[in-house]
């Protein structure tokens, strides 16, 4: 009986330390998911953490993906079923597609790139061929040496004077600790208040990337066992709340768009 009793107790001791142990990182988190933000009055945010060492942070072009200018999130998560999480990207011509701002998708740049000198679209979000992530400020577009090194990149607004307009608005950052950050939220006026809110979240003073947003604003989320999808168009009558937690597939509530971010996880070397 000793003897069991001994047994019985190793046991429990070994169980309690493996319960003690901490939990290896995952490398991508939901910061918040559908969540007002009371202080920056934004009703419904949606952040998600991502490690670069452990999950890509990749371009996507539709035209590429889809073979058309434009895809909405529903159409790409069709084609990257395995994706942890998807959200529009840069700005585009509406009429055809064609991208505004510097775009690199699997270490090339696409033909006929719309440059708006001084328009402010002069903040770019590379991903490294060696893995690293990173914020340029104050560039219009990569250099010969820049491009060398990127894997993807896209770029995004540093400021947008005179509209304020009570909007939707798509994030991409660089925190601190080498993480990135990627955001939706609604509503956010300037983007003053949208970089003060990433910058609460952790990113790093300047290196914030306002990417396309208002109906262009769309997010597909993969991860853990959920998955949910929502936009923030509103076509035709009686549409739905488009952007409800737990997402919706009403095709009323997608814009296409021509670009997107993808976060998957890398594979094991």
């Amino acid at each position: 009986m000793r003897t069991i009793a001994i047994a019985a107790a190793t046991l429990l001791l070994t169980a309690g330390l493996k319960a003690a142990e901490p939990a290896a990182p995952s490398g991508f988190r939901a910061v918040r998911s559908f969540e007002p933000v009371q202080a920056f009055g934004i009703t419904n945010a949606n952040v998600f953490e991502i490690d670069p060492a452990l999950f890509t942070v990749r371009t996507v072009s539709a035209r590429k993906a889809a073979g058309k200018a434009k895809a909405t999130v529903l159409a790409l998560r069709k084609l990257i079923p395995g994706a942890a999480l998807m959200v529009n990207a840069g700005f585009f011509n509406p009429a055809d597609g064609m991208l505004i701002g510097d775009f690199v998708e699997d270490g090339a740049r696409p033909d006929g790139i719309i440059y708006a000198a001084g328009e402010n679209i002069d903040r770019v979000f590379v991903a490294g061929k060696d893995g690293s992530a990173d914020v340029l400020d104050g560039v219009e577009k990569l250099s010969d040496e820049q491009l060398a090194g990127a894997v993807s990149a896209v770029a995004g607004k540093s400021a947008w004077p005179g509209h304020n307009d009570a909007t939707n608005r798509s994030a991409v950052c660089v925190t601190a600790s080498g993480k990135v950050l990627i955001a939706s939220l609604y509503p956010v006026r300037t983007l003053d208040k949208l970089f003060a809110y990433m910058e609460s979240e952790g990113c790093l003073p300047g290196r914030t990337v306002d990417l396309d947003g208002g109906g262009s604003t769309q997010m597909s989320y993969s991860y853990g066992g959920t998955a949910w999808s929502f936009g923030w168009e509103r076509k035709g009558p009686n549409v739905p709340e488009c952007h409800a937690a737990g997402g919706v597939d009403d095709a009323r509530c997608y814009r296409p768009v021509a670009t997107f971010l993808v976060v998957e996880p890398r594979r094991a070397r």
